[in-house]
Order: C-alpha cells, then structure tokens, then sequence
C-alpha cells in the first residue's frame, strides 16, 4: 500500500509540474491513463503550492490556454462545488485574478441606454437582439486578444477566461467570504477583466 500510495504521489507531482509548465501532452497522456474518471476529484498539491487544486483549476491559475481546453472537452468541471473548492479552486476567479504581465486595455463602452418612455413588448424584443448581436459581434479571435492585450501572458489569460465562460463557468459563484467570482475581479481593478465578465453576464441574461 506505501508503494502505490508513493507511485500516485510522484504522478501526481508530475501532473502538477506538466501543468504549471504548459506540458499539454503529458496531460493528454494522464488523460488517456485513466485520468478522465478523477478529473473532478483529484487534488493537486506541491509542497504547499496551490493547495488541493484540482487540474482545471490549477491550468486556469497558471493560464495554460491549451490544456485548460484539453480538461475541459475530458468533462472537467469549471463550476466545483463544495466549500473547499470555494476556497481555493475556483478555476474562473484563479484565472480571472491571475497576475501575469501586460496591461489590457480599458473597455469599450457599452451599449447606449433605452429611452425613459416605456417600449413595446415588439420594440422590446427588437432592442433585446440588437443588443445581443452587438455583444456577440465586440468578441475578439485568440490572434486578436493576444495582439491587443499586451503580449502572450496577458492574452492567454483572457482566452483561458473565455474557455470557461464558454463552458458555462458561473461568474456569480460565490467564494467563502461570500463574494461572487464578479465580485472579487472588481476588487482588483483589472478593467478587461471586470468588462468581460459583466458583458458575459449581459449575454446570458438576454438569451
């Protein structure tokens, strides 16, 4: 029993350190291994470095674009539940508060306010698309993120964010201090981020 409790040690350890250094196919590799069925329970934790993270949440932290996409086409939850995921490995707040090099832009303006006199449930409707296409049309490509967000670092944290709202990670997931995921980006001050979110939230909303 020391034995394999010692070989799942190493994998593990090795795991981690593909991970945190972008090695995408010794992750594939973990994957065909056997990984898919503890992708949501398996803990990674590396000399008290990111404490219990599971895969996801520790490529998102890190911002590893490629494998964040390999774990989650492999299933890999971007909405854990449970307090202690709350605390520490909530894939979309590591990514989204991440501190990588390179300033993002200020964001764009949002679309301009309805008027005060009340619309038609038609007009309505008219308004709710048109704001919606006008979301949609404001999402850059991965070449345009990484050349206008300040080099590599800074543009793979915003398609790493992106993949997860893609894949319905939930922005007002609250953490343990009761914050939601919005709530601890503003914190930080990092526009881009803040603007991405809120414009994801928007989207859903109108959908």
């Amino acid at each position: 029993a020391s034995v394999a409790a010692d070989v799942n040690k190493r994998l593990l350890a090795q795991l981690f350190a593909a991970i945190i250094h972008g090695n995408a196919s010794h992750v594939s590799k973990w994957l065909s291994e056997g990984g898919r069925d503890e992708i949501n329970s398996v803990k990674l934790t590396c000399n008290n470095w990111d404490l219990d993270r599971s895969p996801l949440a520790l490529a998102a932290e890190h911002c590893q674009y490629d494998i964040v996409g390999r774990l989650l086409k492999a299933r890999a939850d971007p909405n854990p539940p449970g307090p202690k995921a709350m605390r520490t490995g909530l894939p979309l707040l590591l990514a989204a508060t991440a501190s990588l090099q390179g300033q993002p832009p200020p964001p764009e303006q949002g679309p301009e306010e309805a008027s005060e006199e009340k619309p038609s449930d038609a007009e309505q409707d008219r308004g709710r698309k048109s704001r919606l296409r006008v979301l949609r049309e404001r999402e850059r490509t991965a070449e345009e993120a990484l050349a206008e967000l300040g080099g590599r670092s800074a543009g793979e944290q915003w398609l790493v964010v992106k993949a997860l709202l893609d894949a319905r990670a939930d922005p007002n997931q609250r953490t343990w201090l009761g914050l939601t995921v919005t709530e601890h980006v503003v914190a930080t001050g990092n526009a881009e981020m803040i603007n991405m979110l809120e414009q994801h939230t928007m989207v859903r909303e109108l959908e």
